[in-house]
């Protein structure tokens, strides 16, 4: 039964925590089209512009002439399984158009040998094809709800199945028994498509930023902890012991025009990520305002009081940040005095590799293995105790954030 325990606890890492790489991965810092990890750059012509961004810089495209073109060597990404992702912020001011192209690949303004994804400003429509020479085709539709400014868009192929995600959300998904497989010599272009100036086509306005590409097709679970939560609260919700405080995380967020509400227990309301101390559970809502853009995101901050606690209740955390500033840098259990004894205290890397080990009272990880931090990321965590005269054990993830 142990031994059938441990397989079943390692499979479990395993899946939680399998390897999430992009194969290229174009940031847009400093205006460039470097390749951060397979080395095939890009080239960026005319634009000069680049605003503070989901996590760095991002590209301020305007249609004046400005494009971004991609080795043809990508192309053969999409011939396998592959997740193509990126996050846009659409600004378009064009008049009497019906649509503008955000990525292509196509040597004419033909439905064949095509992949494009276009938007569509009159209704927010988003519509990702894939085509062939034979004219064998998918066509994915979604719409951008703006509920951040930024959209998160996420495009998936694993064997016949190809899925559209838009803000983490499935919005659409076709089985094609036929893989469309299209053959051009030009490669992926941003901005500029075959069909610009045609039939209602015009280049794309707004800003786009961290472009990834993957070698496989991800899993919402990959999508979610891929995503750098622009304009966003980090954690939805938080649980404290009554008298502790809890740093409210946000994602980048560019704008100075933001407010928290209520104020109250708030260490500074003026601060993007203020501390929180209330008194009873509180839903906290972050209002950003930017480039005429509205955004409301919402925590719910959970106090429990010890008297309302029994012994089965394991109170740990989220989510903690070792940064070194004092406040929410230790991990451990919150209500341990309702454990009788404790068994032990454990945190596993992705690899089943063990962080972190204690069986003391009052365990607390401070993000370190061997005296050197760890990276960012979800870690799982185990913790075995004795309570009302019976072995307990609780499971559970922990994000390390920097």
């Amino acid at each position: 039964m142990k031994y059938l325990f441990s397989i079943f606890f390692l499979l479990t890492i395993i899946g939680l925590f399998a390897q999430v790489n992009p194969v290229h991965h174009y940031s847009f810092n400093n205006c460039n089209g470097t390749d951060s990890r397979g080395g095939q750059d890009a080239f960026l012509f005319g634009i000069s512009d680049c605003p503070c961004g989901v996590d760095g810089f991002a590209l301020n495209i305007n249609a004046n002439n400005q494009l971004g073109d991609f080795p043809q060597s990508l192309n053969t990404r999409f011939f396998s399984d592959f997740t193509f992702s990126f996050y846009m912020w659409p600004m378009s001011t064009v008049t009497g158009t019906e649509a503008v192209d955000v990525w292509s690949i196509g040597e004419a303004c033909l439905p064949d040998s095509i992949f494009q994804v276009r938007y569509f400003p009159v209704n927010g429509e988003l519509r990702v094809r894939f085509s062939d020479q034979d004219r064998n085709g998918i066509e994915m539709t979604g719409f951008l709800t703006n509920v951040y400014c930024w959209s998160y868009i996420v495009i998936t192929k694993e064997d016949n199945e190809f899925k559209l995600y838009i803000d983490k959300k499935e919005e659409d998904g076709i089985f094609s028994p036929k893989i469309p497989e299209f053959i051009s010599d030009d490669g992926l272009s941003l901005s500029v498509g075959t069909c610009d100036g045609q039939q209602g086509v015009a280049q794309y306005e707004g800003l786009i930023d961290e472009l990834r590409i993957y070698d496989r097709a991800l899993t919402i679970s990959d999508i979610e902890q891929e995503d750098y939560f622009p304009n966003q609260i980090i954690e939805d919700k938080l649980i404290i012991f009554k008298g502790e405080s809890a740093v409210l995380e946000t994602g980048g967020v560019c704008s100075d025009d933001f407010e928290w509400s209520p104020a109250l227990g708030l260490n500074d309301p003026n601060l993007l990520s203020p501390i929180a101390s209330p008194d009873e559970s509180t839903f906290y809502t972050l209002t950003i305002r930017e480039n005429g853009c509205e955004v409301q995101d919402e925590l719910n901050l959970i106090v429990v009081d010890v008297e309302d606690l029994d012994c089965s209740q394991l109170l740990l955390p989220s989510a903690f940040t070792p940064n070194g500033d004092g406040v929410n840098d230790l991990f451990g259990i919150s209500n341990e005095f309702i454990i009788d004894e404790l068994l032990s205290f454990e945190v596993f890397d992705k690899w089943g590799g063990r962080m972190y080990y204690a069986t003391e009272n009052n365990p607390k990880w401070d993000g370190d293995f061997r005296s050197s931090p760890v990276m960012p990321g979800p870690y799982l965590y185990r913790v075995r105790y004795r309570c009302g005269g019976e072995e307990s054990q609780r499971n559970g993830i922990i994000n390390v954030i920097r």
